[in-house]
């Protein structure tokens, strides 16, 4: 169930999109195991947090001519203090995963809110840095005309599931984890003849590589921030 705070817009009757943005809670020695090797447990629980605010202030940052509003709540995978304190700064609703695995914990969030009101809704991870607002709403957008929304992911999974409606048994016998997730979602939609849209392509921050990568985009967006404006 979600726990609201005071945020009374979350119940905002006009608003039809509802985004789970899934989190880990942030437990040292427990996040972000595969740059642990290069960054160390402390590094490692520093760059989860990271990267979890990071994609939160991506998707609360509304652009001056976007009208797109979609419910947004924070969804945690266990306890913790740190969860309210993102809930409180961030203004969001704030709700914890449920399920045996992944796929169950993804199709109990989507239910839920779809339960809740919402004609379409997504799940999202905090491992993707070009995932934002407005690839959000393009995702949305797709779902005009597919029952099933996919963000694929480089490594083979994906980086956003969202359906409009109801949530199908799309979940169920899936080797999470591996480079064939978005194949096997696939494969799965195709035996209960539901319609898949895939948006475009993402890329995670697991591996010290992707870690790497990570950090030149952040250096070319300061670089940015940083040119003169043109009188």
């Amino acid at each position: 169930m979600l726990q609201h705070t005071d945020h009374s817009a979350n119940n905002d009757p006009r608003r039809t999109y509802a985004v789970a943005v899934f989190a880990k809670a942030p437990v040292l020695g427990d996040c972000k195991t595969r740059l642990q090797p290069l960054l160390g447990e402390a590094g490692a629980l520093a760059a989860h947090c990271h990267l979890v605010e990071s994609t939160l202030e991506r998707l609360i940052e509304r652009p001056v001519a976007q009208r797109f509003e979609p419910d947004i709540s924070l969804w945690l995978s266990a306890t913790h203090t740190k969860a309210s304190q993102w809930s409180e700064e961030f203004g969001l609703a704030l709700a914890y995963q449920k399920g045996r695995d992944l796929g169950a914990k993804m199709a109990h969030a989507l239910d839920q809110l779809l339960r809740r009101g919402a004609a379409a809704a997504c799940v999202i991870g905090t491992d993707c840095p070009t995932l934002d607002r407005s690839y959000l709403e393009r995702c949305f957008a797709l779902l005009d005309d597919a029952d099933v929304v996919l963000g694929p992911a480089e490594d083979g999974g994906y980086g956003l599931v969202g359906v409009r409606g109801e949530v199908p048994d799309i979940f169920s016998g899936i080797d999470w984890g591996t480079a064939v997730v978005t194949q096997q979602t696939l494969a799965a939609a195709q035996r209960l003849n539901r319609k898949v849209a895939l948006a475009d392509t993402l890329w995670d921050v697991d591996w010290p590589a992707d870690w790497a990568r990570y950090q030149a985009l952040l250096d070319a967006d300061r670089g940015k921030s940083m040119e003169p404006m043109n009188q």
